[in-house]
This record gives structure tokens, C-alpha cells and sequence, in this order.
């Protein structure tokens, strides 16, 4: 009943809700009824067009995450004393940015040696502050964000990789064959590719500039890395990317600025003020050890310093 009640809460409806627990439409509605009947509150308003909580079932949904996590715990720690696999449900934050930490291959490989544990993902077009609002909401179990941004005391962060941005331009572009640094006075005027607001690189890059006081013009903002070098590979503007994919990308040119040493680590993030089940702690192990490989492969990652 309380899996029923959460998945309506939060597909905002009894069909997709009931998409996503694979059962019929009626038996979840059936759940729901059967929640409110034992608990003598009315937990939802039943539209025409959508299903939204009632002030009682805002106020009961926390507690029936809760209740839900602590069986899949209960669940977990019996399989261990069984000496079985590892089951449960993992719900995954990332940003809209390359899987840098290899999140794909953690889920591939624990899919593998636990059949039955559950991984779904959620990318974020919010940023990193979005992805901390809905670990707070307790609506995922860890999510991977960007440093240096200002988060809750409420969330441990624990930093897997460090790398640095590096400006770009595109192969057309005029500062292509540039051979001297680029200043922060030339800066000043030109038209830029940015993340949006909220997005630790759109949150460097403007204080750091306008520290310096240079006043760019910001053309295109896209809430992906790939978007941004696609941006500027076209020669839209110049922009911050990761070294790697400055590096990588055949229609990139790194331009130099030493007067700017801008740094991003990747970290994983979960509340502090619950525990994290079996579950979880299985699947951030599997992304540590990817992360530690990675670090050995790539010159232009290195293990970053503790928070």
C-alpha cells in the first residue's frame, strides 16, 4: 500500500504509477484506497485531469519513504545473514553531463553479480542544487554533483574525481591560431557558451570573472557539456569545458589563460540524516573502484583532496 501511495505521489497519477510498479491501474488504486481506509485520512485529490496530495498526504509522505526504506534495509540485512545476494532499490541522481564517474558500468557489472538489486536514474537538468533538493526530499538515495557549490549541512559529499576546465574556442573561430595567453581583458565583450545558472561551472566562471571585473556576453546556455562543445566547436563563442573533452573533441582548440586555475571534482552526495541501505553502499563501492581506475588511465584526473 505505502509503495502504491508513493508512486502516485510522485507520477502525479494512478497510470503512471502504475507503469512503473508494472501492476494494473486498478490494483494500485485499490492500494491507495485500502491506505487511506486503514489510516482514516484522505491522502489525495482525485482530479479529472490529475491526482495531487492533500495537506495530509504531503505531511504522510516523508514518513511512508521512511517506512518503505527501512523494510528494504530490514530486507537486505536478512539476505546477508542468508548469505544471499544483495537486493532493493537504489534511486541514482546525475547531471547532465558525461558519465564521468562510469555510472553505466557500475549498474552493468552490479546487475551481474545481484540480479535482484534495483538501480534506477534520474539526470538532473537543474544542476547539482537540484539534484541536493531532491536527496533532502528524499526522493533518491545519492546523487553525483559538481564542486564547489554551497550544500546543506544535511548531505555528506564525499569527492571521487578532480579535474580542471580549460577555455575553448572552435577551429573557425578567430583566436584558433592565437599563440599568446588570452587575457582577462579580452575577455570582456566576448560571447560566451555557459551552463545555466545554477550549474557549479556557471557558478566558477562568474565568480571568477567578475572578480576580475570583465564583462562577457553570454549567446547560448545549455544545461549540457556536450551541448556546450558542440556550441563552441561551431564557433557560437568561446567556453568552459573539462580538459578531457577540450582535449578530445576534434573541432576544439585549448587557449590558454594561466591567470585562471578553475578546478571541478565530481563527488557523491547522500543525506546524513538517514542511513544508506545495503544497497546503496554496494553500488557507491562499485563506483569508487571505477573512479580509482579511471584516475590511473587518464592524465587529466586526479584524486581530489577530502572536503
Amino acid at each position: 500500500m505505502l509503495m502504491a501511495f508513493i508512486a502516485v505521489a510522485e507520477e502525479g497519477g494512478f497510470t503512471r504509477a502504475a507503469e512503473r510498479l508494472h501492476l494494473v491501474q486498478s490494483s494500485v488504486s485499490a492500494s491507495v484506497k485500502a491506505l487511506e481506509s486503514s489510516t482514516g485520512l484522505q491522502l489525495l485529490h482525485r482530479g479529472t485531469r490529475a491526482v495531487t496530495l492533500t495537506p495530509e498526504g504531503r505531511s504522510f509522505l516523508p514518513a511512508a519513504r521512511a517506512a518503505v526504506a527501512a523494510l528494504e534495509e530490514a530486507k537486505d540485512s536478512a539476505a546477508a545473514l542468508a548469505g544471499g545476494g544483495i537486493g532493493g532499490h537504489v534511486a541514482v541522481g546525475v547531471l547532465a553531463t558525461p558519465d564521468i564517474v562510469s555510472i553505466a558500468t557500475a549498474i552493468a557489472t552490479l546487475h551481474q553479480r545481484h540480479p535482484d538489486l534495483r538501480i534506477s536514474v534520474k539526470s538532473a537538468l537543474g544542476g547539482s542544487v537540484a539534484l541536493q533538493n531532491d536527496i533532502l526530499a528524499n526522493l533518491l538515495d545519492v546523487c553525483f554533483v559538481v564542486l564547489p557549490f554551497a550544500y546543506s549541512p544535511d548531505l555528506t559529499v564525499e569527492p571521487l574525481l578532480t579535474g580542471k576546465f580549460v577555455l575553448a574556442c572552435g577551429t573557425s573561430h578567430p583566436w584558433a591560431e592565437r599563440s599568446s595567453p588570452v587575457e582577462p581583458e579580452d575577455l570582456s565583450g566576448t560571447g560566451m557558451v555557459e551552463f545555466p545558472r545554477g550549474f557549479t561551472l556557471r557558478e566558477s566562471t562568474d565568480r571568477e570573472l567578475m572578480a576580475r571585473g570583465i564583462v562577457r556576453r553570454t549567446i547560448v546556455e545549455v544545461p549540457h557539456l556536450d551541448l556546450v562543445s558542440g556550441y563552441v566547436a561551431a564557433g557560437v563563442g568561446v567556453g568552459f569545458l573539462t580538459e578531457a573533452v577540450a582535449r578530445d573533441h576534434p573541432g576544439l582548440v585549448t587557449l590558454q589563460t594561466p591567470w585562471i586555475d578553475m578546478r571541478w571534482t565530481v563527488a557523491a552526495a547522500w543525506a546524513n540524516t538517514r542511513r544508506l541501505s545495503r544497497a546503496a553502499e554496494t553500488f557507491l563501492d562499485t563506483v569508487r573502484d571505477n573512479c580509482r581506475r579511471a584516475i590511473e588511465r587518464d592524465e587529466t584526473l586526479f584524486a581530489p583532496d577530502a572536503v
